[in-house]
């Protein structure tokens, strides 16, 4: 982790270009992703099957930076469904 939060696989990757060069390193990029990718996928499902809310999972996936980043426009639209998923929550166990 950095100050500004996860590392993402490209800046690791980028880290190390100059040494293992561009091709390997782009490879190596797309392979990584792809391997976020799944376990993200698996993830997922898990939150599904274990009864999460999809909106709880996805914020905490773009939040950890797991797999393909997100752009900062629906990393917020993320925040804004998990607020709003939060809030029907609360008013739910309010009423009981």
């Amino acid at each position: 982790m950095t100050e500004q939060g996860p590392r993402t696989v490209k800046g690791v990757v980028d880290r190390h270009r100059n040494i293992i060069g561009d091709q390997i390193a782009d490879e190596l990029i797309r392979d990584l992703i792809h391997r976020e990718d799944m376990i993200a996928d698996m993830l997922r499902t898990a939150g599904t099957q274990l009864g999460a809310f999809p909106e709880f999972v996805a914020k905490v996936l773009a939040d950890a930076g797991l797999g393909e980043p997100v752009t900062p426009e629906h990393h917020e639209y993320l925040n804004r469904q998990f607020a709003l998923r939060l809030a029907w929550l609360q008013e739910q166990f309010r009423n009981q």
